[in-house]
């Protein structure tokens, strides 16, 4: 039957004798096997439990007990602390390289805040530009608006100058150029007939009824209502119509959806002449469009048409 020991240090009993370490306090029985066969080949008697050289007294075992189980806590220390500082440097090295991730990181973001701050100074930059530009164009129309204002005025005002003709009717020069034919060398006389009418004769020499205020202004003696075969008349002799219509737009004006003759009075007219002059049979006594006008040599009025 195999012999057995027990430990020395706690007296655990029931150990095989190639057991190196006690399972309940951890002691190295291997070196107490050592020390027994030193003893053993000095001569010294040795102990059946390999604890012959360990003091018998209490204080003792407990001194030898304090200085092995020192150096088990040592040697545990020094694992616990060796342990605790390789993570320690697992964590430094991975602290490390998050940290090299993070600056990484920071750097492309840095990047990105730049582009992003170019891109902004840009659409800044170009929206001034194009706010600038709108208010230029804003300012231009508004200019051109106001161009065109003072256009349209202008031409009103010279429109109302050329509708007066005041140029034409200052003196007895102009009036008589005004009344008299276009073409004083190529005229002819013309003797009515008792059916006649100012209407008809216009129709029939000048192509259109319409003119025959011209008759009126060429011939100062006739009178509307009066038109007789004595009624001696100058007529032109192949008028151009180019001629008679631009004669006829510049006697004309329509006002108010009356159409208006510009009359130029001559020396010795006065307001019953002219009423006489242009009142047409059986059309309404009315022939001035103003009835206050005054009647002034070559002053112009305007005559009602009928």
């Amino acid at each position: 039957m195999t012999e057995e020991i027990s430990c020395p240090v706690c007296d655990r009993r029931g150990l095989l004798p190639d057991c190196k370490c006690c399972p309940q306090c951890d002691a190295d029985l291997a070196c107490f096997q050592d020390l027994d066969r030193l003893r053993a080949e000095s001569g010294a008697p040795a102990t059946k439990d390999c604890a012959v050289d360990i003091p018998t007294n209490r204080f003792a075992r407990i001194f030898v007990f304090a200085c092995v189980f020192s150096g088990v806590m040592a040697i545990a220390a020094v694992s616990f602390f060796m342990g605790r500082f390789d993570r320690r440097l697992a964590g430094m090295d991975k602290t490390i390289s998050v940290a090299t991730h993070d600056k990484g990181l920071q750097q492309d973001v840095d990047t990105a805040h730049l582009h992003i701050n170019k891109l902004e100074v840009h659409y800044k930059d170009s929206f001034f530009r194009l706010e600038k530009a709108v208010k230029g164009n804003a300012i231009e129309i508004e200019r051109t608006g106001a161009m065109i204002t003072n256009l349209e005025k202008g031409l009103d005002k010279r429109f109302a100058a050329v509708l007066s003709q005041r140029a034409d009717i200052i003196s007895p020069a102009a009036v008589s150029k005004m009344t008299a034919p276009s073409c004083p060398d190529n005229t002819f006389l013309y003797y009515p007939r008792k059916t006649d009418t100012l209407w008809a004769i216009a129709h029939r020499f000048y192509g259109n009824g319409k003119y025959y205020p011209l008759i009126m202004e060429q011939n100062p003696h006739l009178i509307i209502s009066n038109i007789t075969e004595k009624s001696e008349m100058q007529i032109i002799s192949n008028p151009d119509p180019v001629i008679l219509a631009d004669m006829y737009c510049r006697k004309t004006e329509r006002k108010k959806g009356i159409l208006l003759w510009r009359h130029v009075v001559q020396p010795g007219e006065t307001r019953d002449s002219i009423y006489t002059r242009f009142t047409a049979p059986g059309a309404p006594r009315q022939v001035f469009f103003d009835t206050g006008a005054k009647i002034v040599p070559f002053e112009m009025i305007k005559i009602i048409l009928r």
